[in-house]
């Protein structure tokens, strides 16, 4: 696997931007997390578990402790844009996920985090599987990340398909029409009821033919997950999310790798 050592540098680096852009979210907006708002660790202990109640939880919890916390992973961030060493990325890795699974306790981990950390999981077992000299330990970190990115595509049109408003484009007129995920450039579009169910069967076929992507060669893989990574951006756009494109994005190394090692193991290349 260390073949794969470009590839998962990349995936460190992207891992390393999505949480830069999250880190310097949370530092602008750290003012709401003060104990007398509504975000303040003071209220929202009430509704954790045990754990978090704590006093070692509110040294880390309360807005000082979180600010902290922040500022590490998004020295942890840039730090990975820079492309350390292996043992460095190893190392800076741990650190993110640390951070990352603490900020999840904090506060509740959307879509975008819990994919930045899979990819960041994955990333750490094919760098410390690269380090030790164990392809095994390096192949389940690139199964890790590259296969749950791909069950999710594939469950996500499954689930999609099951739905009947979904089959009907009223799921997807509903999204893009709302007050807060809507845009007033695709309103109008979705609102006409056979585009609105044309491009939800172009999305339901598309995510349910992902995994047949990985038996193509390397070259047709990149350009269908530029194609996904192109329509995770523009519903970033439409719908006023942040990281989330960039999230995805940092898995995809990982699902280069696992269509080249699948394509090997059947005998395709």
């Amino acid at each position: 696997m260390s073949a794969g050592l470009p590839l998962l540098q990349l995936s460190a680096a992207l891992i390393g931007l999505c949480g830069a852009l999250t880190s310097a979210q949370r530092l602008s907006d750290m003012a709401n997390w003060r104990d007398a708002n509504a975000l303040g660790w003071e209220l929202q202990r009430l509704r954790r578990r045990t754990l978090t109640r704590s006093h070692a939880a509110a040294l880390v919890f309360a807005q000082p402790g979180l600010t902290i916390l922040v500022a590490a992973q998004l020295v942890a961030s840039l730090a990975l844009i820079a492309r350390p060493g292996l043992a460095a990325m190893i190392a800076l890795l741990v650190c993110f996920l640390v951070a990352a699974l603490l900020l999840a306790l904090r506060s509740s981990a959307d879509g975008g985090d819990k994919i930045v950390t899979i990819a960041t999981t994955g990333a750490l077992l094919q760098a410390a599987g690269v380090w030790l000299d164990q392809p095994r330990l390096a192949l389940a970190g690139v199964l890790w990340a590259g296969g749950q990115l791909t069950i999710a595509y594939f469950a996500s049109g499954a689930s999609k398909v099951l739905l009947d408003p979904w089959r009907r484009g009223e799921a997807l007129s509903a999204a893009l029409t709302s007050f807060m995920f809507g845009h007033r450039w695709t309103a109008p579009l979705v609102r006409n009821a056979k585009v609105t169910r044309w491009l939800a069967w172009a999305i339901i076929l598309l995510e349910l033919a992902f995994p047949l992507a990985l038996l193509a060669p390397t070259s047709w893989l990149c350009t269908v997950l530029a194609g996904f990574f192109l329509f995770h951006l523009a519903i970033a756009v439409v719908m006023g999310l942040n990281h989330y494109p960039w999230a995805f994005l940092a898995t995809y190394p990982s699902v280069v790798l696992l269509g080249q090692w699948l394509r090997s193991v059947l005998g395709l290349t």
